[in-house]
């Protein structure tokens, strides 16, 4: 029974680990997309273009926010690079 245990939070680990590195990268592949589209001229609204160009500002102030409040409510805990080990940007 112990074992199970272990394993248990050894894959809710991995499976938070995971989680945290595809929110943190969750802009890259919608950025992705609108390059390869720009690469091959396909035509994109350009207020939709501004949307995509500050994706990664807003999402990492949004991201930067959460931490904050998780910080001072103490309900979660708190994200950063060098807690999940996830490559930046």
């Amino acid at each position: 029974m112990e074992f199970s245990v272990i394993y248990a939070q050894g894959s809710t680990k991995l499976l938070h680990f995971l989680l945290l590195c595809y929110v943190y990268n969750l802009p890259g592949p919608v950025e992705e997309a609108y390059a390869i589209m720009q690469k091959f001229n396909v035509q994109v609204n350009p207020e939709e273009m501004n949307k995509v160009d500050t994706l990664r500002y807003s999402w990492d102030k949004l991201l930067s926010q959460a931490n904050v409040v998780s910080r001072q409510t103490g309900l979660l805990r708190s994200l950063s690079w060098s807690m999940v080990g996830c490559q930046n940007h």
